[in-house]
């Protein structure tokens, strides 16, 4: 298992680089490797933007790269390059969970040809993406990127730290990137070609998107 930390984004709406924000004195990236050390992910790499490798570099000793294009999906693509590995966690910096829910996510079974995506039910509008669930099962249907007037509260959140774990599905998923699907449609296909996709319940979430969130993410880990 290689965990790909996305730290590229240019983090325009949130107005300050996310992946170098600090929390309780961890950068949010060191926060993420902190915590995949804690789990057992001996091995990462992170794929960062022109303003914010040197810093990354500085205050940690994993391995970086520069995103190759604009998009998460082009940093996801950067990341599978690199790491050339047949299981793989995709992280994104700015979305923050407790060390409670990382363990819960990684002791969660993650057979071959898996992927297994966290959630928790979100407590008010959201303008990114949710899970379409079969309630029984938890198996994902789809992953439901910005719908048309966002994700309504009790919809089941897609927390951004996907385990993947197969090689011929992170090959075919490097493979949609490639021809320039967008991450989300092609776990969508995936799925669709009979790669199981399961949620993952965990405690809590905050997305940064905002500045506002910024406060957010303080307030959840001071508990």
């Amino acid at each position: 298992m290689i965990a790909i930390l996305l730290a590229g984004g240019r983090s325009v709406r949130a107005g300050a680089d996310k992946a170098t924000f600090e929390l309780n004195g961890e950068m949010l990236v060191e926060r993420h490797l902190r915590q995949l050390a804690g789990v057992g992910v001996r091995e990462s790499v992170v794929v960062c933007n022109a303003c914010n490798q040197a810093a990354i570099r500085a205050r940690t000793a994993v391995r970086t790269v520069m995103q190759r294009g604009n998009s998460m999906s082009a940093a996801i693509l950067t990341g599978i390059e690199e790491a050339d590995a047949g299981a793989i966690c995709a992280v994104c910096v700015a979305d923050i969970v407790g060390d409670e829910d990382y363990a819960r996510i990684f002791a969660f079974a993650c057979p071959e040809g898996t992927i297994a995506i966290p959630t928790v039910p979100l407590e008010r509008n959201f303008a990114g993406g949710c899970l379409d669930l079969d309630g029984a099962t938890w198996a994902v249907r789809r992953i439901v990127e910005k719908p048309e007037g966002g994700c309504p509260p009790g919809a089941a959140a897609n927390v951004m730290i996907h385990r993947i774990r197969g090689r011929e599905v992170v090959n075919r998923l490097a493979w949609l990137l490639r021809g320039g699907v967008e991450y989300e449609d092609a776990v969508n296909r995936l799925i669709g070609e009979r790669v199981r996709a399961r949620a993952v319940r965990i405690g809590w979430w905050v997305p940064i998107k905002s500045p506002g969130d910024f406060a957010r993410a303080r307030a959840a880990t001071a508990q």
